[in-house]
């Protein structure tokens, strides 16, 4: 990694050496622009480090999609500087961005001190064209941190929705076993409780006022039988989902209203972004989202997502 900098810094400093600015102030602003660099490659490095220590996590538990999306997001950060936004990276993400930030506010201000010395010195035109180049450098800095910024948001919200649903399925879970304790202690020869129907209805009031939002892979796309614009998407179960894949089985498709063109768009790799209210019911008919056979009362139990909206996410 050592050689790598070095390298990279010789190569900056015959690069940034040919200035406008002389003495000081110039040597000040090639340093300021070399540490800078150095400052987000050593940054960039550290997290593709902590990115292979997660891809190996992935392939020791034989969970072979996680480690290509993390190889994935690896790739897009050394190409186009994109953070990633998968959950385990998060922390690093983070730490990057602050590093980004930092190293930024520190070339401004060498800047804006060439700045001073150059209109004192050496004219307004001189000036001028390094406030340009500030503009010019700062821009496109901006334009990185805000996608930084919104992908580091991104996260924060996916996370938030993860917690959400599997604690509301880990509870369901867990009514089913008090439902029956409750069945066993209230039941007599008098009073007959319905265990299904007290599960049943539970479960919706725990649901009740919450809306759910799922992200799902997306793996291939085909017209719908004899419906003409709806289209059968073949998905992943959902990533919000995930930890809870031994208890609950998602659905492997859902169907999309799309024209022809922005059918012909979606592809492998691309997301479907898919929210609406979550309904608990008995059996495996209706829009589910997920199901989970119950051995205690012998049947399976749904799920679904009442006037749910669902909308593909193109990957960049």
């Amino acid at each position: 990694m050592h050689r790598k900098i070095i390298g990279v810094t010789f190569h900056l400093f015959l690069i940034l050496s040919v200035t406008n600015l002389s003495g000081e102030e110039d040597a000040a602003l090639t340093i300021a622009k070399l540490q800078h660099q150095v400052a987000v490659l050593k940054a960039k490095e550290e997290l593709t480090t902590v990115i292979d220590a997660q891809v190996q996590v992935a392939l020791a538990k034989d969970n072979s999609e996680l480690a290509l999306r993390l190889l994935e997001a690896k790739d897009k950060l050394i190409r186009d500087r994109l953070l990633p936004t998968d959950n385990a990276l998060r922390e690093a993400a983070a730490k990057y961005a602050e590093v980004q930030r930092t190293a930024d506010a520190r070339i401004a201000a060498i800047y804006a001190s060439a700045i001073k010395v150059a209109e004192q010195l050496q004219g307004q035109a001189a000036a001028e064209a390094l406030k340009s180049e500030l503009k010019e450098f700062l821009n496109a800095e901006l334009g990185l941190k805000a996608g930084a910024q919104s992908r580091l948001q991104e996260a924060a919200a996916f996370e938030a929705r993860t917690k959400k649903i599997c604690d509301s399925l880990q509870q369901l879970v867990k009514l089913r076993d008090q439902v029956m304790d409750d069945v066993k202690r209230q039941s007599d020869a008098l009073t007959k409780l319905n265990p299904e129907k007290m599960f049943l209805e539970r479960a919706n009031k725990l649901l009740k006022s919450e809306t759910w939002t799922v992200t799902c892979r997306i793996t291939s796309i085909k017209p719908y039988p004899s419906k003409q614009g709806v289209y059968v998407v073949e998905i992943e179960p959902p990533q919000e989902a995930a930890s809870m894949i031994a208890e609950w089985k998602a659905t492997p498709a859902w169907t999309v209203s799309l024209t022809r063109e922005r059918a012909m768009r979606v592809k492998a790799g691309d997301t479907l972004e898919i929210s609406g209210a979550p309904t608990f019911f008995a059996g495996q008919q209706g829009r589910i989202l997920m199901r989970s056979f119950d051995l205690s009362y012998g049947q399976y139990y749904s799920v679904g997502l009442v006037n749910s909206k669902a909308t593909v996410r193109h990957q960049p």
